[in-house]
């Protein structure tokens, strides 16, 4: 029973850091969504700063 418990934990261990490497990929693609929007606005944002 205590082996079975062991590796019952081992389990979740292993749940939990493929969490973890979920959410940094979720967040890389969210950095990397914000970056083509900027350089996509940036020439609208520069033509606009110069007429205003």
């Amino acid at each position: 029973e205590t082996k079975i418990v062991e590796t019952k934990i081992v389990e979740t261990k292993i749940v939990e850091t493929k969490i973890v490497e979920t959410k940094i990929v979720e967040t890389k693609i969210v950095e990397t969504k914000i970056d083509v929007y900027l350089v996509k606005l940036g020439p609208f944002l520069h033509c606009y700063s110069e007429y205003q």
